[in-house]
């Protein structure tokens, strides 16, 4: 049963050329390891596949991201992908760790993480790994983030839309946004 899930996976990345998102099942499929990294591998292979959907799937973990992104990493992950929506999941810091190499190497241009708990080593991680990238928009609310001083650190050119709403950044926080955004 754990195996059909991952075979219809495969089934519509690997039959419907015109596919251009996906979308993670509503419930946890409890997949084991090995059916996570085949999963990657199939998402990663098809080159139509510019937007992936997890949002609100509270089973997505930083386990589950290494097994995905991990093996095959920014190496074959990079051509197509525009769009990743990872919010509301149990992301944190070293989620972040996993997935920034390929965030780096990609062509993501829009990455939602909002609900995620990445706390501020998370964002610092992101923010840092992300330097010099082609990221544009950045929704980062309620992510449990209190400090936002690694902006002064780095050159994200792209970066026109960064959200952290119920973030407790405080007036600081907020300036050094405000200072970093408008140049």
């Amino acid at each position: 049963p754990l195996w059909d899930v991952v075979s219809k996976i495969k089934h519509q990345l690997t039959n419907y050329d015109h596919a251009s998102s996906f979308g993670f099942p509503m419930q946890d499929p409890q997949l084991p390891d090995e059916a996570w990294r085949r999963l990657g591998w199939y998402l990663a292979k098809n080159k139509n596949i510019t937007s992936i959907c997890a949002a609100g799937r509270r089973y997505i973990t930083d386990k589950m991201l290494a097994n995905m992104f991990g093996i095959f990493g920014s190496v074959i992950w990079t051509s197509s992908m525009i769009k990743l929506t990872f919010g509301g999941n149990s992301i944190g810091s070293e989620g972040i760790r996993i997935m920034t190499p390929f965030l780096r190497a990609s062509g993501v241009r829009r990455l939602w993480m909002s609900g995620s708990p990445i706390g501020s080593e998370g964002f610092r991680l992101l923010i840092n790994g992300l330097e010099g990238g082609n990221l544009a928009y950045l929704r980062l609310g309620d992510c449990g983030i209190e400090d936002v001083s690694c902006l002064d650190d780095c050159d994200i050119p792209n970066l026109t839309q960064l959200t952290l709403e119920s973030n407790a950044i405080g007036n600081e926080g907020a300036m050094c946004v405000a200072n970093n955004l408008l140049g």
